[in-house]
């Protein structure tokens, strides 16, 4: 089986992830200042099953019509939406993983936010929100990292080289993704979640 998911259900399978404790889930390709301390606290305090980290607002990358009998009577470009987002951070009990079976035996692949979530949701978990407004952006691909302020970029994460003021954030950015690039493309080559631990002996090893 593939995907996020499946590769947490492999590891807990293997006897790698404490039963009692909680999983912190943070999308590689998502740049954020969030306060992970403050996110963790409130899954504690609240005793929910998961806690999806979410932002307000999002701005869709298109133009959008209102389309009232065939003809367009308004339009706006790009515009932000009054939604409140995943932004690819959530935390979530260890304990969710041994409910999961049932709905595995049915599928090939499991991911954590298109599977798992939709499942507690619909089980009737307590799902929590937790509302942020901390810088966040999707590195998805080449196109949206070449469309980063740089100096948003260095005023949101100065704080990681404060003490290093020669220090290029942006080249370590490059570097990181680069170095994400070759990861997906090693994960390509496996077709087994249990191979994945060979895989990342592999990437350590050519660092």
């Amino acid at each position: 089986m593939n995907g996020t998911g499946a590769a947490l259900l492999n590891l807990y399978h293997k006897g790698l992830i404490d039963p009692e404790g909680t999983i912190l889930v943070y999308y590689g390709d998502i740049l954020s200042n969030i306060d992970l301390e403050s996110l963790l606290a409130q899954h504690e305090m609240t005793g929910a099953a998961a806690t999806l980290a979410l932002a307000k607002g999002y701005c869709v990358p298109v133009g959008v019509a209102e389309v009232k009998g065939g003809e367009v009577v308004g339009w706006a470009e790009k515009p932000t939406l009054d939604l409140h987002v995943g932004i690819g951070i959530l935390a979530f009990d260890a304990r969710v993983l041994e409910d999961l079976p049932p709905m595995v035996e049915a599928k090939k692949e499991l991911d954590i936010t298109g599977d798992v979530v939709p499942y507690l949701v619909h089980r009737g978990d307590r799902v929590q929100a937790y509302l942020t407004d901390s810088f966040w952006y999707d590195v998805g691909s080449v196109e949206e990292y070449e469309k980063l302020d740089n100096k948003v970029i260095e005023k949101t994460f100065s704080y990681l080289y404060s003490q290093q003021p020669e220090f290029d954030l942006r080249n370590m950015l490059t570097y990181s993704y680069l170095r994400r690039l070759e990861w997906r493309r090693l994960l390509r080559t496996t077709r087994r979640v249990g191979k994945v631990q060979n895989v990342l002996n592999v990437y350590s090893n050519r660092r």
